[in-house]
């Protein structure tokens, strides 16, 4: 978080242009920096650039569609923070449709790996589910080993089976 914090600040101090420009110096940006961390599997990394996609920092616009792949690459690796922030993002429809049962999916497994804010949330997500929601949503934590397996690949393809 600590981290966060400071790319908000550094974002309102660089100017737009400049946030994926190499330093005066030649040395690469904090936004390549964090790049080139994440292609050599920083998990950190990625869920940094999730946050800079998501909220649009260090004067890049918002890319939800970005910064969900950056999130799943950090919340198969059971990420709590990135399965959090897939949660807020199904919750809100940042990248897709609203969704509740996705949420709760993301939320839970967030909580399961230690997130405290995301066991309130699952709770919200779940407030007036039907059974059949119940259903999808315990039939999506239970195929989350093979989800996970899959790189996510198979997120949709259980989505579709359990609708």
């Amino acid at each position: 978080m600590h981290h966060d914090r400071l790319l908000v600040r550094l974002s309102k101090l660089m100017p737009a242009a400049s946030a994926a420009a190499p330093e005066a110096d030649g040395a690469p940006s904090l936004y390549d920096q964090l790049r080139a961390e994440a292609d050599a599997g920083s998990i950190d990394a990625c869920v940094r650039l999730g946050r800079i996609h998501e909220g649009g920092w260090l004067g890049r616009r918002a890319e939800p569609a970005t910064a969900y792949r950056y999130y799943l690459r950090a919340a198969l690796t059971e990420h709590a923070e990135a399965q959090y922030r897939l949660g807020v993002m199904a919750w809100h429809g940042l990248v897709e449709l609203p969704d509740p049962v996705g949420a709760w999916m993301w939320l839970d497994l967030a909580a399961r790996n230690g997130s405290a804010e995301a066991g309130a949330a699952r709770d919200t997500a779940a407030a007036g589910f039907s059974q059949r929601d119940w259903r999808t949503a315990e039939a999506l934590i239970a195929h989350w080993p093979r989800i996970k397996a899959s790189d996510g690949r198979l997120l949709h393809f259980y989505r579709g089976l359990l609708q």
